[in-house]
C-alpha cells in the first residue's frame, strides 16, 4: 500500500519543482531584460548628447577655420559656458564657469550673457566642459524648490506633528526659530509632565492643515506639521519623542538665541498649586531683567568718549557691587 504512494507523491514534488524553476526562470528573465531596456534608453541618451556636441563641434571648427573670401564673417556673442564637467547637484562658483564666443545663430535658448547669473545656482542634470549654461541646465534653489538643496550642510530635515493648537495658534512661517516642547503620557495615555525637548530650533517648512472631519458627530481637526532643520543626533531623539507623547512648538523671538534650563513641570505640581506657575515666571523675568542691566551697563562702559575726558573722569567708574541681601534666582 505504502509502495503504490510513493509515485503520484513522487510525480507532484516533481511537477511543483519543475514549475518553481520556470517562474524563477521567468523571473530572472524579466529582470534582466527590463536591465537591457534600462542601459538601451541610457546608451541612446548619451549618444544622442555626444552628437549633438560633436555636431556643435564641427560647426565651430568650421566657422573658425572659414576665410572672409570663403564666407562672410560670424556675427559671435559672448555666452557663460561650463569650464569643466559637473555632476549632477553640483553648486556652481567662479571658477567652474567661463565666457566664450557662440556664433549668434547657434546659441541656445536660456543662455546666459554674464557669470554672476549662475554663481550660486545648482546643476539639475551632469553637464561636460565648454557646454554653454541654460536656464534648463542650472537653477536657483527657489526654482528647484526641493528641500535637500535649503538644508544646511551636516544637518537634517524630519517632519513633526503637531496639532494646530500646539504651534502657536498658526503663526509659525518658514525660516522661523522655535523651542519643542514634549508633554509626556504614561502607560494609561495620560500627560503626566511637560518639558523643553529642543531649543532654537529652525522651521523648514509649516503647514498649516484647515480640514476638517466628522466623527462620531464631534469636530476633529487634522494634525499640522513643521519640517525643522535638527543635527542627526537631534533627529534620533525627535524619532523617539513621538513615542512618549505629543510636541508642540513654542515661537522665540528673532533676537533671543540662548538657551535656556528648566526643570520641566509635572501634572502634579499643577494640580496641587497654581502658584507654583506665578512663582518660576516671576524668577525667569528677574533673572532675564538682570541680565540685561549687565549687557547695558558692559555695552556703555565699552562705548568710547566723545570728549576728551577731565583728570576727574579718567578714573575708572566704580561698578556696583552686587547686592547681597538679593534672593538667589
Amino acid at each position: 500500500m505504502k509502495k503504490k504512494l510513493v509515485n503520484p507523491i513522487f510525480i507532484a514534488a516533481l511537477a511543483v519543482g519543475i514549475l518553481c524553476v520556470f517562474l524563477i526562470t521567468k523571473a530572472l528573465r524579466d529582470l534582466k531584460e527590463e536591465k537591457e531596456a534600462r542601459i538601451q534608453q541610457e546608451e541612446v541618451a548619451r549618444q544622442k548628447v555626444e552628437q549633438e556636441n560633436l555636431e556643435l563641434k564641427a560647426k565651430l571648427e568650421a566657422a573658425s577655420k572659414a576665410t572672409p573670401t570663403e564666407t562672410p564673417k560670424i556675427q559671435t556673442r559672448p555666452v557663460v559656458c561650463f569650464k569643466v564637467p559637473l555632476q549632477s547637484r553640483t553648486e556652481v562658483n567662479r571658477v567652474m564657469v567661463e565666457m566664450r564666443e557662440y556664433p549668434i545663430e547657434m546659441i541656445p535658448e536660456g543662455s546666459f550673457s554674464e557669470i554672476k547669473e549662475v554663481i550660486g545656482k545648482f546643476t539639475v542634470r551632469s553637464v561636460d566642459a565648454k557646454e554653454p549654461a541654460t536656464s534648463s541646465k542650472v537653477k536657483s534653489i527657489r526654482e528647484i524648490g526641493g528641500m535637500s538643496y535649503r538644508i544646511t550642510p551636516g544637518m537634517r530635515a524630519i517632519a513633526v506633528p503637531v496639532t494646530p493648537i500646539n504651534s502657536s495658534g498658526n503663526l509659525i512661517t518658514d525660516g522661523d526659530f522655535v523651542d519643542i516642547l514634549l508633554s509626556e503620557k504614561d502607560k494609561g495615555g495620560e500627560f503626566i509632565r511637560t518639558r523643553i525637548f529642543l531649543q532654537n530650533i529652525k522651521i523648514l517648512s509649516f503647514y498649516a492643515s484647515a480640514e476638517t472631519e466628522q466623527n462620531a458627530g464631534l469636530q476633529k481637526t487634522a494634525q499640522d506639521t513643521a519640517t525643522v532643520e535638527v543635527s542627526p543626533e537631534q533627529a534620533e531623539g525627535l524619532i523617539q519623542a513621538r513615542n512618549m507623547g505629543e510636541m508642540s512648538l513654542v515661537l522665540r523671538s528673532v533676537k533671543d538665541q540662548k538657551t535656556v534650563r528648566t526643570r520641566g513641570f509635572e501634572k502634579s505640581e499643577l494640580a496641587s498649586d497654581l502658584g507654583v506657575i506665578q512663582s518660576r515666571s516671576k524668577r525667569t523675568l528677574n533673572r532675564l531683567a538682570d541680565e540685561q542691566k549687565e549687557e547695558s551697563a558692559k555695552s556703555e562702559a565699552e562705548e568710547p568718549q566723545a570728549e576728551t575726558p577731565k583728570e576727574s573722569d579718567q578714573k575708572s567708574p566704580e561698578v556696583p557691587a552686587p547686592d547681597s541681601t538679593k534672593e538667589e534666582k
